[in-house]
């Protein structure tokens, strides 16, 4: 199956096909088809880590136009195995969109970049999708439509959930966000569901269903939320006032108490 696109066109891709060649040799990149429209495929199971700060250098030495200024130079189509930017470094010019990226891949990581939201991120992501340390991301609008493995934004001052995946198939987190509550966020987390170092204020918007939960904010003192939540395997709430309040909330309704909900066992009636 091929995974469709659509592209916004904020951003100009390089289309010529022997500059596109020159650039991808330049980035090391191996096993890749260019198509007659510019768009790169990568072929086998082998990494694309995109760095920009060698190739930039060098053409800056050879007086050449810099890439990757603000965008991908060119679009990717199909990746089969990961696909991963990061410039923490580099003294040029990071991303401002996801643009280009490829259609589909096995896993996506981006970090350090000054994206504002996930527009342009793959539809369709194998294993696990990974974004962090990127100060500029408030949203998650753009999210991909699939994800088969981890869905993870950390290090992002996100306020909300709003655009990610309604199905997460392995872990999910959210941590040292600026979220308050999950509103807006998965209603079924098949792994853990992280989120530490937030200043989340409610326990709305959670999960029917996860595997199990870590939060740590001390601005949180309802647990009534819970009550329709199914937690299969642990409960965590270190340095939260929720530590003495689960004790009188699984009492008032005559659920298994707190020490059995941290050593494994199910709560909620969901």
């Amino acid at each position: 199956m091929r995974y469709l696109k659509r592209f916004n066109e904020s951003a100009t891709f390089i289309t010529d096909i022997n500059e596109i060649l020159e650039i991808c040799k330049g980035l090391g990149l191996r096993g890749f088809r260019i198509r007659k429209d510019g768009t790169v495929d990568i072929v086998g199971e082998q990494e694309t880590n995109l760095d920009f700060t060698f190739i930039n250098a060098q053409r800056e030495y050879e007086g050449k136009t810099l890439i990757c200024q603000g965008s991908l130079p060119f679009k990717f189509g199909s990746v089969e195995g990961g696909f991963s930017c990061g410039d923490r470094y580099s003294k040029y010019k990071r991303l401002t969109t996801l643009e280009g990226s490829p259609n589909s891949c096995g896993y996506y990581f981006i970090s350090h970049m000054d994206m504002t939201d996930l527009e342009g991120s793959p539809d369709f992501v194998d294993t696990g999708f990974y974004i962090s340390h990127c100060d500029e991301l408030t949203s998650l609008k753009g999210s991909p439509s699939h994800v088969g493995g981890d869905y993870m934004i950390n290090n992002c001052p996100i306020t909300s959930l709003e655009g990610c995946p309604k199905i997460i198939n392995d872990s999910f987190g959210c941590n040292h966000t600026n979220i308050k509550d999950f509103r807006g966020g998965p209603d079924k987390v098949e792994g853990n569901l992280n989120a530490y170092d937030t200043d989340i204020t409610s326990l709305e918007g959670l999960p029917k269903h996860m595997g199990s939960l870590l939060i740590n904010s001390e601005h949180i003192w309802d647990p009534t939320p819970l009550r329709d939540i199914k937690i299969e395997e642990s409960l965590a709430c270190p340095e939260t006032f929720l530590t003495h309040l689960l004790q009188f909330f699984y009492d008032l309704y005559d659920l298994p108490n707190q020490d059995d909900i941290v050593t494994g066992k199910q709560i909620g009636r969901a």
